[in-house]
Protein backbone atom coordinates (compact mmCIF):
# COMPACT_ATOMS: atom_id res chain seq x y z
CA UNK A 1 0.00 0.00 0.00
CA UNK A 2 3.28 2.11 0.98
CA UNK A 3 3.97 1.98 -2.96
CA UNK A 4 0.29 2.52 -4.38
CA UNK A 5 1.00 6.09 -2.13
CA UNK A 6 4.40 6.74 -3.36
CA UNK A 7 2.99 6.07 -7.16
CA UNK A 8 -0.10 8.61 -6.56
CA UNK A 9 1.94 11.35 -5.13
CA UNK A 10 4.51 11.26 -7.92
CA UNK A 11 1.59 10.81 -10.51
CA UNK A 12 0.24 13.95 -9.43
CA UNK A 13 3.34 16.21 -8.92
CA UNK A 14 5.28 16.65 -12.00
CA UNK A 15 8.94 15.40 -11.26
CA UNK A 16 10.54 18.20 -10.29
CA UNK A 17 13.44 19.13 -7.64
CA UNK A 18 12.66 21.28 -4.98
CA UNK A 19 11.90 24.66 -6.28
CA UNK A 20 9.57 24.74 -9.50
CA UNK A 21 7.33 21.76 -9.29
CA UNK A 22 3.74 21.74 -10.68
CA UNK A 23 0.36 20.21 -10.98
CA UNK A 24 -3.00 20.31 -12.22
CA UNK A 25 -4.37 19.61 -8.94
CA UNK A 26 -6.04 22.47 -6.71
CA UNK A 27 -4.81 21.59 -3.60
CA UNK A 28 -1.65 19.17 -3.01
CA UNK A 29 1.05 18.42 -0.07
CA UNK A 30 4.01 16.61 -0.35
CA UNK A 31 5.64 15.85 2.87
CA UNK A 32 8.99 14.10 3.75
CA UNK A 33 8.23 11.09 6.39
CA UNK A 34 10.98 10.90 8.48
CA UNK A 35 11.76 14.74 9.01
CA UNK A 36 7.43 16.14 8.55
CA UNK A 37 9.23 18.19 6.74
CA UNK A 38 7.12 20.00 3.72
CA UNK A 39 8.47 19.72 0.56
CA UNK A 40 5.62 21.01 -1.81
CA UNK A 41 2.13 22.73 -0.90
CA UNK A 42 -0.67 23.95 -3.46
CA UNK A 43 -3.75 25.41 -1.77
CA UNK A 44 -3.00 23.09 1.47
CA UNK A 45 -4.74 25.36 4.07
CA UNK A 46 -8.07 25.72 1.43
CA UNK A 47 -10.84 23.78 2.81
CA UNK A 48 -11.86 21.11 0.47
CA UNK A 49 -14.31 18.37 0.49
CA UNK A 50 -13.64 14.78 0.90
CA UNK A 51 -12.29 12.95 -2.33
CA UNK A 52 -10.75 10.35 -3.50
CA UNK A 53 -7.74 10.76 -1.21
CA UNK A 54 -10.08 9.97 1.46
CA UNK A 55 -11.00 6.77 -0.01
CA UNK A 56 -7.43 6.28 -0.42
CA UNK A 57 -6.30 6.97 2.70
CA UNK A 58 -9.65 4.47 4.43
CA UNK A 59 -7.95 1.76 2.38
CA UNK A 60 -4.54 2.21 3.72
CA UNK A 61 -5.71 2.68 7.36
CA UNK A 62 -8.19 -0.94 6.86
CA UNK A 63 -5.25 -2.66 5.21
CA UNK A 64 -3.01 -1.81 8.18
CA UNK A 65 -5.18 -2.58 10.68
CA UNK A 66 -5.84 -5.97 9.26
CA UNK A 67 -2.44 -6.22 8.97
CA UNK A 68 -1.45 -5.61 12.31
CA UNK A 69 -4.70 -8.00 13.38
CA UNK A 70 -6.60 -4.99 14.81
CA UNK A 71 -9.40 -5.33 12.12
CA UNK A 72 -10.41 -8.31 9.68
CA UNK A 73 -12.93 -8.80 6.43
CA UNK A 74 -15.69 -9.44 8.75
CA UNK A 75 -15.21 -6.97 11.20
CA UNK A 76 -17.84 -4.77 12.46
CA UNK A 77 -17.24 -1.01 12.15
CA UNK A 78 -19.19 1.27 14.45
CA UNK A 79 -20.64 4.64 12.77
CA UNK A 80 -21.41 7.58 14.61
CA UNK A 81 -24.60 8.39 15.36
CA UNK A 82 -24.19 11.55 13.84
CA UNK A 83 -22.67 10.30 10.19
CA UNK A 84 -25.65 7.87 10.47
CA UNK A 85 -28.42 10.25 10.51
CA UNK A 86 -26.01 11.91 7.69
CA UNK A 87 -26.25 8.81 5.70
CA UNK A 88 -30.02 8.34 6.42
CA UNK A 89 -30.57 12.16 5.50
CA UNK A 90 -29.43 11.79 2.09
CA UNK A 91 -30.86 8.43 1.35
CA UNK A 92 -27.43 6.33 1.59
CA UNK A 93 -28.61 2.33 2.38
CA UNK A 94 -26.15 1.11 4.89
Amino acid sequence: MRRALVFLTTSILTAAPAAGETTRAKQAILVEHSTGRVLFEKGADTPMAPSSMTKLMTLFLASEGMKEGRAGENAMVKIAQRAAACAVEHNLSP
